[in-house]
């Protein structure tokens, strides 16, 4: 029981943090991780879109988690911000939304990566596998892909080796065409 409330009090206090990063605005620096409630749009062709301020908020509710949003849905935001359902699934198919939502995104919570990192350690050090692996993929660089290496050797085939192997072709090359 005490663990759960540890649990929910570590979830509510990070809950909290995010809310208190999402609130906060400074000056217009959008260089500045912690200030994403003012970004300049890098990625998305916004030349098309009537309002681009309200495009931005638009990112900016896509790349905040449900739970930390002010609307649930699409459609409660179309009707805060005076944008038709249509228009906003008209700017998801906009260049470069998707990139500025995920930039969006990773500014918004890289900050929380440190806490994150550890909690993956501490799983990890448990021996759960899928934790154990994946932090020797972001730690690490470890990857489970095969690797493919060229082994041709440096030097050339000596004189006789190569008449042998073109001999040898020749021979293979007129069987076949029998």
């Amino acid at each position: 029981m005490a663990k759960l409330k540890l649990k929910n009090k570590k979830k509510n206090k990070i809950i909290k943090d995010i809310k208190k990063t999402k609130k906060r605005k400074k000056k217009d620096d959008s260089n500045n991780p912690n200030n994403i409630a003012i970004f300049k749009l890098t990625k998305v062709d916004f030349n098309r879109v009537k309002d681009p301020l309200k495009l931005r908020e638009f990112i900016l509710f896509f790349a905040t988690p449900k739970l930390l949003r002010d609307e649930e849905t699409q459609k409660e935001f179309s009707k805060r911000i005076g944008v038709g359902e249509d228009t906003l699934s008209n700017w998801k198919q906009l260049d470069g939304f998707w990139d500025e939502v995920a930039l969006l995104r990773k500014k918004m919570f890289k900050a929380k990566s440190t806490e994150v990192l550890s909690g993956l350690f501490l799983k990890a050090r448990l021996g759960n596998a899928k934790e154990v692996e994946l932090y020797w993929k972001i730690v690490e660089g470890w990857s489970d892909k095969v690797r493919i290496e060229d082994e041709t050797p440096e030097t050339l085939l000596e004189k006789t080796e190569r008449e042998s192997i073109k001999k040898a072709l020749n021979n293979w090359e007129n069987n076949v065409r029998k």
